[in-house]
């Protein structure tokens, strides 16, 4: 597959960057209208592209390119080959020992570059847990490498192959995008709603930091202007972006240039069979601009929830402080406490799956979650129109589809996704919360329902009523949990008397215990030996 040309943002010329947005940005103004707020959104875009044009250049990069590759290696590989050119024209020995000593000290040099390149990496990696696991991800896949071309692809429901990128784009877009299923809205109808709480103009200071903490050469959207260029043209357009933001809110409404994406098909690593399309998942390249507007929002709902206790204690993920060690440490204390709480406690973990949880979102039920959790009228009208529609393009194995309008779901790849889907799934971590001898802890999508008592046949009891009360709120809320994929496992270190083969009987049918469940990337063996090998 030819690669395709990229900004050498390395290159940039900053003067000429700034002298030409300047002269392309439009005058500063408030837009009444949502045709002219798109209008002035378009007219800021083209500034920054019109700038990148100018001042940042293209190049195309070999498919044997290596990162780390700098100029001194491009000089040292270019004066071993002039040599080696010379050699071949007059074969002596001083000819000879010119082009060795050239070509002994290319390899040093590109050792060296990709040795310090490695380091620096790896020193990077180190600085945050986060990019720390990036780092071991790809040491396990370094050896094996992903296919130029996906495979054909069986449509599960017809058995027929797709086999062009077309027909791959077009079952992929069923499976990402599917039709979902029919919600009950019916107590949305009159519902009142308590007092909002107060959400006050968005800030130029807080378009600057979150264009400052966006990660510069991530990919862009459709309209190719990365965060790197953001963060250079910020001090012209920032108070641009303070107007549309604002007004934006004030009329509820996105921007027509902000709702364009390119989808981008990445397989799920780990998967036997890549003829499935679930073996794929979806990432939404969004234009960045918009996320910027995202980040903002994101931010100020996270801030709401925490100081105003507007979600579950117990929700983790896409909040301050509740990271995926705080979820484990929750769960792991729980088993513990209900180990001391009695002589011979068990304690049962279900661990539940939601089939596409952010496609299948019902946006009727997402706005009245936020507001019945105190979030204002403005921000939840915005809100519904950052929602839908929505536009993408599908790219695979090089072809790029047709747009496809969305009307349903909510975008992977958005700053807002990961704390709106915590509202929207709130009410399933309180109400299965609420029952005796029974924690719920929530991290995004990933559910997991702990019980304890003096029996496995007990806590099994106790389980059936927290998927009971599940499958209300799924009813409810347009979900469709994935049976096959649920994990029960009970903790104990009481082997005598409990029975830790006692499955858990549900209307999809019998649910086996394990020795070993997997939560957030851990592995938890049922006595917490951490013996699981």
């Amino acid at each position: 597959m030819i690669a395709k040309p990229r900004r050498n943002w390395k290159a940039l010329d900053e003067k000429t960057f700034t002298r030409v947005l300047q002269r392309e940005l439009p005058p500063q103004r408030r837009s009444r209208t949502k045709t002219a707020l798109d209008r002035h959104v378009e007219e800021v875009m083209a500034a920054i592209t019109a700038a990148v044009d100018e001042a940042v250049p293209k190049t195309a990069p070999s498919p044997r390119s290596k990162p780390g590759w700098n100029e001194e290696c491009a000089a040292a590989l270019a004066e071993s080959k002039r040599l080696r050119r010379r050699h071949s024209l007059y074969r002596t020995e001083e000819t000879w020992e010119a082009y060795r000593a050239a070509r002994n000290d290319k390899g040093r040099v590109i050792k060296k570059a990709l040795r310090q390149n490695h380091r620096e990496k790896v020193e990077e990696a180190t600085q945050s847990p986060a990019t720390l696991w990036r780092l071991a991800k790809w040491a396990r896949n370094r050896h094996s490498q992903t296919p130029n071309v996906t495979p054909a692809l069986v449509d599960p429901a017809t058995k027929q192959q797709a086999i062009t990128p077309s027909e791959k784009a077009e079952l992929l877009r069923k499976t990402f995008f599917p039709v979902p299923p029919d919600t009950d809205i019916e107590d949305i109808e009159n519902a009142n709603y308590p007092a909002p709480t107060a959400m006050p103009p968005i800030t130029t200071r807080e378009i600057e930091e979150a264009i400052e903490e966006a990660a510069p050469l991530k990919a862009p959207g459709p309209d190719g202007i990365t965060n790197k260029a953001l963060q250079i043209a910020s001090p012209w357009i920032k108070h641009h972006l303070t107007k549309i933001f604002n007004q934006s809110l004030a009329l509820g409404y996105y921007p027509e240039h902000f709702r364009q994406s390119t989808t981008v098909v990445l397989r799920k690593p780990g998967k036997d069979n890549y003829t499935v399309p679930k073996a794929y998942r979806p990432i939404a390249l969004l234009n960045t601009t918009g996320k910027i507007m995202e980040a903002v929002i994101a931010k100020r709902l996270s801030y709401l929830a925490e100081t105003h206790n507007l979600l579950p204690d117990t929700h983790m993920g896409g909040r301050k402080l509740r990271s995926t060690e705080h979820a484990l440490h929750l769960i792991i204390d729980k088993i513990y406490d209900a180990w001391n709480a009695g002589s011979g406690k068990v304690a049962s973990l279900l661990l539940l799956d939601v089939s596409g949880a952010f496609d299948n979102i019902s946006h009727a039920r997402l706005l009245h979650n936020l507001r019945k959790r105190k979030i204002d009228e403005r921000t939840v009208k915005w809100i519904g129109s950052f929602l839908r529609p929505r536009f993408t393009t599908l790219s695979i194995d090089g072809f790029t589809s047709e747009p496809y309008k969305l009307e349903t779901g909510e975008p992977q790849g958005s700053n807002l996704s990961p704390i709106l889907y915590l509202f929207y799934n709130a009410d399933l971590i309180e109400k299965c919360g609420e029952l005796d001898d029974t924690a719920t802890t929530g991290f995004i999508d990933d559910v997991a329902i702990l019980t304890w008592a003096d029996s496995t046949k007990e806590t099994c009891k106790k389980l059936q009523e927290a998927l009971h009360i599940a499958e209300q709120w799924a009813a409810t809320h347009a979900s469709i949990f994935a049976p096959d994929k649920f994990q029960l496992t009970h903790f104990t270190r009481t082997r005598t008397r409990i029975d830790v083969e006692e499955p858990l009987q549900t209307r999809w049918g019998t649910i086996e215990p394990k020795k070993t469940c997997k939560y957030l990337g851990l592995i938890m063996d049922s006595t917490l030996t951490w013996n699981s090998t």
